[in-house]
C-alpha cells in the first residue's frame, strides 16, 4: 500500500485514523513476515559455510 495512501487518510479534515492504523498494522504484519523469510533463506548461505554433498541410493531407502 503507498504510503500516499496514508498521507491522504490522515489529511482529510476529518482523519480516518481507524483506517490508517488497520493499514499500518497490515503493513507492519507484511513486513515482519517478509523479515523472517530472508532471515531463515539468508541462514543457508553464510559465509564460510561448506556442505558436503554425497550420494543417497534412493531405491534402497524406498525399500525400507
Amino acid at each position: 500500500m503507498p504510503k500516499r495512501v496514508f498521507l491522504r487518510w490522515l489529511g482529510r479534515d476529518e482523519p480516518d485514523v481507524a483506517e490508517a492504523r488497520e493499514a499500518a498494522s497490515r503493513l507492519v504484519k507484511d513486513a515482519m513476515r517478509a523479515a523472517d523469510i530472508i532471515a531463515k533463506s539468508a541462514c543457508c548461505f553464510k559465509k564460510g559455510r561448506v556442505y558436503k554433498r554425497e550420494l543417497v541410493d534412493v531405491s534402497d531407502s524406498l525399500e525400507k
